[in-house]
């Protein structure tokens, strides 16, 4: 009941395809799911295992994990352990749950270099939001040119080039182009972009991105950003 109440709310947070997948870790059927739940709703390919020797099996078989999300208190083997023998040849980002609160427990888990600590219980949607901060941390705009159309974007020198000019990017819209980029090919709701480019800045609405949009289509052209009536925007061809 808890897990479809919890799907109800979740639906309304807004769904794009992230080309991300996740990997949850724990015992508790009910947790898990909801976690899935949470990650599926955004967009994100989760696999999930209610015991660490399947997920450090599955982890070895599959490079493509963009995030590990993990249990600390796992029947076998436990999530410390899990932790360590990944960091053993790979630095995925890791998230460390746990319902011990004791200040040696989390020492214990950033020493095996994990990324985050959550304490139990937590909000789904913080999770969440602590998991897009991470993996946008490990996964900063450092591509140098982009080629959309005509007109070649320079993200990391704030630039357009097209036919021999010059255009500057505010830094929002050059966060707005890189969450386009990244997701090239699928819609992008409006609701995605505020929560993916202001995060927390709750005085943000929909007229402050318009904005943005109409001097970015100036930009890079207005066929380069396609409105999808209903749905949100997909970058051009």
């Amino acid at each position: 009941m808890y897990a479809i109440v919890l799907l109800k709310i979740a639906t309304k947070v807004g769904k794009v395809i992230v080309n991300k997948t996740i990997l949850v870790v724990e015992d508790d059927l009910n947790t898990n799911e909801v976690i899935s739940i949470f990650l599926r709703e955004k967009g994100y390919t989760v696999e999930s295992f209610d015991n660490g020797e399947k997920a450090y099996e599955f982890i070895s078989m599959n490079k493509a994990i963009d995030l590990i999300i993990v249990d600390i208190m796992l029947p076998g083997m436990d999530g410390i352990e899990l932790l360590t023998k990944v960091r053993s040849f790979s630095q995925v980002p890791i998230i460390v749950l746990t319902a011990m609160v004791d200040e040696q427990t989390q020492l214990v888990s950033f020493s095996k270099l994990a990324d985050d600590f959550v304490e139990k219980p937590f909000s789904p949607l913080l999770l969440v939001k602590r998991v897009e901060a991470i993996l946008r941390r490990s996964n900063p705009i450092k591509q140098t040119k982009t080629i959309i159309g005509d007109y070649t974007i320079e993200l990391d020198n704030l630039k357009v080039l097209h036919e021999g000019k010059e255009a500057n990017l505010t830094v929002k819209e050059a966060e707005i182009l890189h969450y386009l980029i990244e997701n090239r090919g699928n819609i992008v709701t409006r609701k995605k972009l505020i929560e993916s480019v202001w995060e927390y800045d709750y005085d943000v609405n929909d007229r402050s991105l318009d904005t943005h949009i109409k001097n970015l289509r100036k930009k890079i052209g207005q066929q380069n950003i396609i409105t999808c009536k209903g749905l949100g925007y997909k970058l051009g061809q």
